[in-house]
């Protein structure tokens, strides 16, 4: 299962995708368990140009939210 954020890539918008992945994750947990027991991945897609640059700090911390970066092209893949 794959959820998808689409926004533009700016520094400033990394705190308010991290606090929106952490309420989904709250979401999921409380309210649906059977579909966060299934196995996913987070991803956020840039809807234009990227400002947020790799090893950056927002970078680094959204990954440790279990956020993966997809750029501004993303394609879905299967789980095995």
């Amino acid at each position: 299962m794959k959820f998808r954020e689409t926004v533009q890539a700016t520094p400033a918008l990394a705190k308010t995708l991290k606090n929106g992945l952490q309420a989904l994750k709250s979401w999921l947990k409380t309210n649906a368990p059977r579909l966060n027991a299934l196995p996913r991945e987070f991803v956020w897609v840039a809807s234009g140009m990227v400002a947020v640059q790799p090893g950056s700090p927002q970078r680094k911390k959204l990954a440790e939210c279990g956020l993966v970066f997809a750029g501004s092209r993303f394609i879905i893949k299967t789980f095995p």
